[in-house]
């Protein structure tokens, strides 16, 4: 008797919890860069380094706290020439068909 007792309080655990639920949103917000895509990172010497692609750009930062990264010095280490700008893939694309 005890065993259906606690099953039942279970399965009304889960039902309210379910029924009552507060919605959560389905967006995440990154809170050190509002973008960046294919991030890379790597800590040496006191620094942080953290490279991502900017449309066909490569961009790295560095800074001595990872919370600073919107705020850290940004170079640009690679910028294809306007011809080859979205094309990078095609070539390779084209010898595997």
């Amino acid at each position: 008797m005890p065993y259906k007792h606690s099953t039942f309080l279970v399965f009304l655990f889960i039902f309210f919890n379910t029924v009552f639920a507060q919605p959560q949103s389905g967006t995440f917000t990154n809170p050190l860069l509002p973008q960046g895509a294919d991030p890379f990172s790597f800590y040496k010497d006191g620094y942080y380094y953290y490279m991502h692609t900017a449309g066909s750009r490569l961009e790295l930062r560095k800074t001595k706290s990872i919370a600073d990264l919107a705020s850290a010095e940004k170079k640009v280490i690679f910028d294809p020439p306007p011809e080859r700008r979205g094309r990078e893939n095609y070539g390779r694309l084209r010898s595997t068909f």
